[in-house]
């Protein structure tokens, strides 16, 4: 008997880009009534040898696969769709304007999603989503020691990369601060979980802050942008899996956080899917 599948792919962005647009895909896998199976190969990420149990299946150096099925048991007379880029238009049945794809990014991903919205992500990420254990310890470890019990300001910036080779926050630096203080001064947090990989930004935030900051240990730099592995003009140097790895336990480490200060950026913005009832305030830029 034939089967019907949907191949999800994946494109060359970062690792929550392609999270949010396979989100949206495992959700039409579901009106469709298709078998989802996910076919990631982002090529900053993808490796040679065996990451978290799995060998090029980018996906799942992350995450358990989403169906019992992968590409091989697909057979002749299947009927199979494959999609690699956001839908122009949304999917029937989901909230309005869940996913806008006017412009890109999507506003709704990014900025200011309705709580119905970020529900309905959520919703989906519990029923496909399982991170795989190894990163889950580490996730669960840093919690216990670092989170849990404490009064954590989650900040998460980040950075962009200008054509000299340097790197910059998308928000001058400055408002952040602002904000930061504003919200110790208060009284009402105690810690702040600081997620960037500006490493110029990390060394100021800490400096400034002293012990309030918590971090998780993960790779910065202030000459290239960490996740595509530029490191100079003439020379790309993937950094493999662990960058993906690394960007997720940021992602849910700011979601277990009591309150965020983010900007626009899918990492954060996947904050608010993971933890749909945390509350945040978006720092923009203005003129």
């Amino acid at each position: 008997m034939s089967k019907k599948f949907l191949l999800i792919h994946s494109r060359s962005y970062g690792v929550f880009s392609n999270f949010l647009s396979a989100l949206q895909y495992l959700y039409l896998s579901k009106v469709e009534d298709r078998i989802p199976i996910m076919v990631w190969n982002i090529k900053w990420f993808r490796q040679k040898d065996l990451y978290n149990g799995s060998l090029s299946k980018v996906w799942e150096y992350y995450f358990e696969p989403v169906s019992k099925y992968s590409v091989d048991d697909i057979k002749e007379e299947d009927d199979v769709k494959q999609v690699r880029k956001y839908k122009e238009h949304g999917v029937a049945d989901e909230p309005k304007g869940c996913w806008d794809y006017t412009i890109h990014p999507p506003n709704n991903c990014l900025y200011n999603p309705s709580q119905e919205s970020r529900d309905f992500v959520h919703s989906l990420i519990s029923e496909y989503v399982k991170i795989k254990q190894p990163i889950s310890d580490k996730i669960n470890n840093f919690y216990e020691d670092n989170i849990k019990d404490k009064k954590v300001l989650g900040v998460h910036i980040r950075a962009v990369w200008d054509a000299k080779g340097g790197q910059r926050p998308n928000v001058p630096i400055d408002r952040y601060i602002k904000y930061i203080k504003k919200y110790l001064a208060k009284g009402k947090y105690n810690k702040v979980y600081l997620a960037t990989d500006c490493k110029p930004v990390f060394e100021k935030i800490k400096k400034l802050f002293g012990e309030k900051v918590i971090y998780y240990n993960c790779q910065r730099s202030s000459t290239f942008p960490v996740t595509s592995g530029r490191q100079h003009s003439k020379k790309k140097i993937r950094p493999g899996a662990l960058i993906g790895e690394e960007a997720i336990i940021e992602s849910v480490l700011l979601s277990k956080c009591d309150h965020l200060l983010i900007g626009m950026s899918n990492l954060s913005a996947s904050a608010l899917y993971f933890n749909p009832k945390i509350t945040y305030k978006i720092i923009m830029v203005t003129k």
